[in-house]
């Protein structure tokens, strides 16, 4: 059955150029009479057949139990017509839709203004991510200069770009979430072994099946544990990074760990696990202790994160506010923080909650910087004088305050039960001196500035340290 009218002419042109594959190649993937059908219905406005989708890649399948297969990376490519219900997304997809009112066929000498089509990158949602920065954003920003984002703008401006980057930053982690996944070693042959425990026991007996998947678990083992020792110090990040990239580090670190726990119930991993235990191979006792670490590694992550998200709306104001919005929010930010103090299982320790307290005061010298240059883009001395320094004693009250609710926060955090039961284990004295001892040992941990307000990354570690 070939695709031999104009209008089927034009989609197989499309799909070559827009898949690097020559028309006759396009034609050969696409000759059974299932696709062709299709195709005829699409052209004829059945509304029924609304859109075509195409996918080049490799194809999987499913047993007749109903078990997923993905199929191996040396598996030639193919081209098939699919509704993306049932077909994972791998590479790059064609779809058509119809222009024409429902019912009514595409004809043949207006087939390219009949017929709308478009690529779908790998990542659907990375797709949607560049539409947003790289064509809408441009176009909302240059239409009117009422509409520049910047600090200290019209509160509707304000919002609405604020909303707008918000959701931007959701679909940027989703992306980030995707792409920076973690990806174990796939076996270059699984020999036709079943998912069952006796399939597992006659290959256990088999040394080179063994052997092989030995080799893939040694991989395994080793990528993993260069994923465990990344620490927190070994970061490359700005010296003026915010409280956001807190969040942002430890949602990757969690994504790793989950695509780790998700590749492990798949059907490859575990006929390779299962194979080395019933061959009752060394190596995968070296691997059990790592899967244990895993797990903790991975419930470290999801707790973090799960705190760190409730700082969220109260950071928001530290980028998109004024330094009265900043303030009006810094009650809240501090109580949040404390709690995560008190109760965190990982993340209250004295390196992070100070790592913690200097990216929000990067963040807040960065929006009372942002603010006084205000959003004209004129330098600091070629403004009008008496509205620069109206704007430099509004930010003044930030430095004051910072320091009156941070140090109330302290001196409540000394008096948590966590801080007094860590108290009166680690010095045994007299109750005087074990509340002193423990509002020291907690201002360290979430102390304010001594005197003021830190003006730059030097002074700022310093401030932190507490008086």
């Amino acid at each position: 059955m070939a695709l031999a009218s104009p209008s089927q002419k034009y989609l197989v042109k499309i799909l070559g150029q827009q898949l690097g594959l020559s028309g006759a190649k396009v034609e050969d993937h696409l000759n059974d009479e299932k696709t062709f059908s299709t195709i005829v219905d699409f052209l004829k406005g059945d509304e029924k057949v609304a859109k075509l989708l195409f996918f080049y890649q490799t194809r999987d399948t499913y047993t007749d139990d109903g078990e997923f297969i993905e199929a191996p990376d040396s598996a030639p490519a193919q081209l098939f017509l699919t509704t993306g219900e049932f077909d994972r997304q791998k590479a790059p997809a064609v779809f058509f839709v119809r222009t024409t009112k429902p019912g009514v066929e595409v004809a043949d000498a207006t087939c390219h203004e009949n017929i709308s089509y478009g690529v779908l990158p790998a990542l659907a949602i990375e797709g949607l991510q560049a539409m947003l920065t790289q064509l809408y954003l441009p176009i909302v920003t240059q239409e009117s200069t009422s509409w520049k984002a910047g600090v200290g703008v019209e509160d509707s401006t304000a919002e609405f770009f604020a909303s707008y980057s918000k959701f931007n930053e959701t679909l940027a982690e989703a992306v980030s979430s995707l792409q920076g996944g973690f990806t174990l070693r796939r076996p270059d042959n699984l020999f036709d072994i079943e998912n069952k425990a006796t399939a597992f026991t006659r290959a256990g007996g088999e040394p080179p099946i063994v052997h092989a998947f030995e080799a893939v678990c040694e991989e395994w083992c080793s990528d993993t544990e260069r994923l465990l020792s990344e620490s927190d110090n070994a970061r490359n990040e700005s010296d003026d990074a915010g409280p956001e990239t807190e969040l942002e580090y430890w949602r990757t670190r969690m994504a790793k760990f989950n695509a780790i726990t998700e590749q492990l119930r798949g059907r490859e991993c575990k006929v390779v696990l299962g194979v080395l235990g019933a061959a009752k191979s060394r190596v995968l006792k070296r691997w059990r202790l790592l899967d244990n670490s895993i797990t903790d590694a991975n419930n470290e992550a999801k707790d973090n994160v799960k705190y760190l998200s409730t700082l969220e709306k109260y950071i928001e104001p530290l980028r998109t506010g004024t330094p009265e919005t900043v303030l009006d929010a810094l009650p809240g930010l501090l109580n949040n923080i404390k709690m995560m103090h008190t109760i965190a299982r990982y993340y209250n320790t004295s390196e992070r909650m100070t790592t913690l307290f200097r990216k929000i005061t990067n963040k807040m010298i960065w929006n009372c910087k942002q603010y006084v240059m205000g959003s004209s883009g004129d330098k600091m001395w070629d403004q009008d004088i008496p509205k620069l320094i109206q704007r430099l004693h509004s930010c003044l009250p930030s430095t004051s305050s910072t320091r009156r609710t941070t140090t109330r926060r302290a001196t409540s955090c000394s008096r948590s039960p966590r801080a007094s039961s860590s108290t009166s284990t680690r010095r045994p004295s007299s109750a005087s001196s074990t509340s002193s001892a423990g509002a020291s040992r907690s201002c360290r941990t979430c102390s304010p500035p001594s005197s003021s307000l830190p003006t730059s990354r030097a002074t700022g570690s310093k401030a932190w340290r507490g008086s």
